[in-house]
């Protein structure tokens, strides 16, 4: 059997994620935005850190406050108010996996940070 090309697996993935039952395309209270829906549950899909739960401030790193410059942007962060926002979104659009699994690394976190003090 021949094997898929990786794009093709790739956008299979994404398209089974937004197809899931009671999830994204199938939200009625989005009426006619139902697009900018799907859009903004694919860049929030997108931000979420897979096998750690937690989500990222900014889909970029270290970007420079000036081309050539050595002051950055740096949004490597988990910011807990817009993460809680972006659980809170992820839940009303069906996709609770992923906002469960954010809650639990803010479960983890502050344990993991307390044993490293502690050593």
């Amino acid at each position: 059997m021949k094997q898929p090309w990786p794009l093709q697996s790739t956008l299979k993935s994404w398209h089974d994620w937004l197809h899931m039952d009671s999830s994204v395309t199938k939200q009625s209270w989005a009426g006619d935005q139902i697009e900018m829906l799907v859009r903004s549950a694919l860049v929030i899909k997108l931000m979420c850190i897979a096998g750690e739960g937690s989500i990222a401030a900014a889909p970029t790193t270290s970007l420079p406050e000036e081309i050539g410059e050595v002051r950055n942007w740096d949004y490597r962060f988990t910011w807990i108010r817009d993460a809680a926002m972006t659980g809170q979104a992820l839940i009303s659009i069906g996709h609770e996996a992923e906002a469960v699994d954010l809650l639990c690394w803010w479960i983890f976190c502050p344990r993991t940070i307390l044993e490293f003090k502690a050593r």
